[in-house]
């Protein structure tokens, strides 16, 4: 089980590195598949039990927001992608309406954050000593079930 999580955390490192660009600058059909495997591969490594094999990806603005953080601000108007997994709402509830959602930066390609249809989430931009939800620590959430 070791071994795969070592492979698996290499893995991601390299797709994310590797892929460290502009991503409008991509077609849309290879920025999409890119996207979609580095959110798959964030979601599976945080929070496996939020993966949903329906998702959708959306490209945005970053909007200003009274109570933004400081290291948003200096991208106010830069795009950023969402790529959402959706879940099925007769089937399961979440306090979001969606299962997990992975947010990246426009411009380089990186995570920015992945958060859960629980409410919680982590910022990628932000030291994990000082993430809300994920207190010195990146291990995976689980889903927590009635």
């Amino acid at each position: 089980m070791k071994k795969f999580v070592l492979l698996f955390s290499f893995l991601v490192s390299f797709v994310l590195t590797s892929y460290s660009q502009n991503l409008d600058s991509i077609p849309k059909s290879k920025r999409n598949s890119m996207l979609k495997s580095m959110a798959t591969a964030i979601v599976m490594k945080h929070g496996p039990e939020y993966y949903r094999d329906k998702i959708k990806i959306d490209r945005i603005i970053m909007p200003y927001h009274p109570d933004m953080n400081e290291i948003d601000k200096p991208h106010i108007g830069e795009p950023i992608y969402r790529v959402t997994f959706l879940y099925d709402n007769r089937k399961e509830r979440f306090e979001m309406k969606y299962a997990a959602k992975v947010t990246f930066w426009g411009i380089t390609g990186k995570p920015r954050d992945v958060s859960f249809g629980n409410g919680i989430g982590l910022s990628f931009d932000i030291p994990a000593d000082k993430n809300q939800d994920f207190k010195n620590s990146y291990d995976p959430l689980p889903l927590k079930k009635k």
